[in-house]
């Protein structure tokens, strides 16, 4: 009988224990909020112009007073303030001037770069533009062989690209057969016109 006393009356202090527990959560809770909400940036921003605009007059004077008080500290504060200000705006004016320069330099070298092999590519094609040309007709036509072909196109397109494919094989063979005539007549000119 002892024991089953006991327990109704040990359920009843767990129980007692819980809402005890749950209500010291709740009120952290609204601490906690309450404290958010008195810290965040815009409550201190305000209460602490607040608190200058009410006691300024108080403050004036009294940094006013410091200030004839002990004059050289805060000359030497405000002159390290100052410097440390300069020179950190020197530092990035520099290292971003240096950077800039940096930049530049290597825009300057690319543009350079870049005029040259676009020179190099009209030098060439004003050479030799059908040879040129040839070959930009069988690279194109090799790399659409290498790509391969979807389910789509092939269902769609298959046999126009299939005959599309064998047209330029054929067109790409003429072209490459005419190139090698010429380049063998060209060369076959080339020696006999300097055996004479």
């Amino acid at each position: 009988m002892n024991a089953t006393s006991e327990r109704p009356d040990a359920s009843r202090d767990a129980e007692q224990l819980e809402r005890s527990a749950e209500q010291i959560r709740a009120d952290l809770d609204r601490t906690l909020d309450a404290l958010e909400r008195r810290l965040s940036p815009s409550q201190l921003l305000d209460r602490s112009l607040t608190y200058l605009r009410e006691h300024s007059g108080e403050l004036t004077r009294a940094v006013g007073e410091t200030v004839r008080r002990n004059p050289v500290p805060i000359m030497l504060a405000v002159a390290g303030i100052g410097w440390l200000v300069t020179s950190t705006l020197r530092s990035r004016s520099d290292s971003d001037d240096r950077l800039h320069d940096r930049i530049q330099r290597a825009a300057d070298v690319t543009r350079e770069h870049t005029r040259r092999t676009q020179d190099q590519v009209v030098s060439a094609i004003q050479r030799r533009p059908i040879l040129l040309g040839s070959l930009a007709v069988a690279l194109g036509a090799l790399i659409g062989a290498l790509i391969p072909a979807s389910e789509y196109e092939d269902r769609i397109v298959g046999q126009v690209r299939d005959r599309a494919v064998q047209r330029a094989k054929q067109m790409g063979e003429r072209q490459y057969q005419n190139l090698r005539s010429r380049l063998e007549t060209h060369r076959d000119l080339e020696v006999s016109g300097r055996a004479h």
